[in-house]
This record gives C-alpha cells, structure tokens and sequence, in this order.
C-alpha cells in the first residue's frame, strides 16, 4: 500500500483545519464583546471601553489568525527546492535579423 504524499485530500483534516480556522476567527470577538458589554453594565462603565474592548478584540483574531495561517504555510510548503535553471544565451540568438530572411533574398 503505497503512502500518499498530499496532505490535503483527507475530507476529515480539512474540515478540521476550516473549522480551527473559524474558532480562531469567531471566538475572541464573542468574547472581548461579550466581556466587553459584560462589564460596561455590570459596573457602569462608560462607552468608550466597549468600544475598547471591540478593538481588542478584532486585533487579538487577526493576530490568532495569522498565526494559524503561518502555521499552516509551513506545514504544507512543499518547498521549492529545485534550483533555477541556469540561463545560456548565445549572441546568435540575440540578433536582430532572421537568418531565413537573408537567405531568401540573397
């Protein structure tokens, strides 16, 4: 039985890396904003630090997000560790006249 190498045909890992992707996205917003609304009523806070908490919250999904991602890139980089051709040019190929050309009218 031969192994496979892609790491992306599992149905079951990718709807595994989807669904952490969303939990990295949904959850520190629902928390900061219900925190957030939590204590402006409980303790009479002004409205400005919801507002607070609001950012708070955006950032800290961007940033568990990104992470994630970048997590991500390097577990499936395939890695490109092909070396680039070398490019050879010769002056003939460089010229500006097409040798056939000449040819016919010579």
């Amino acid at each position: 039985m031969e192994k496979k190498d892609n790491k992306g045909e599992n149905p079951v890992k990718t709807y595994a890396i989807v669904s952490q992707l969303g939990f990295n996205i949904i959850t520190p917003l629902l928390i900061f904003i219900w925190g957030g609304s939590v204590l402006v009523s409980k303790m009479g806070l002004p409205d400005w630090v919801m507002a607070l908490f609001v950012v708070t919250g955006i950032f800290v999904m961007l940033c568990g997000t990104i992470s994630y991602l970048l997590q991500l890139i390097k577990r499936y980089d395939k890695g490109d560790d092909k070396k680039a051709q070398k490019v050879v040019s010769s002056r003939r190929d460089n010229d500006y006249y097409d040798d056939s050309i000449r040819k016919k009218y010579e």
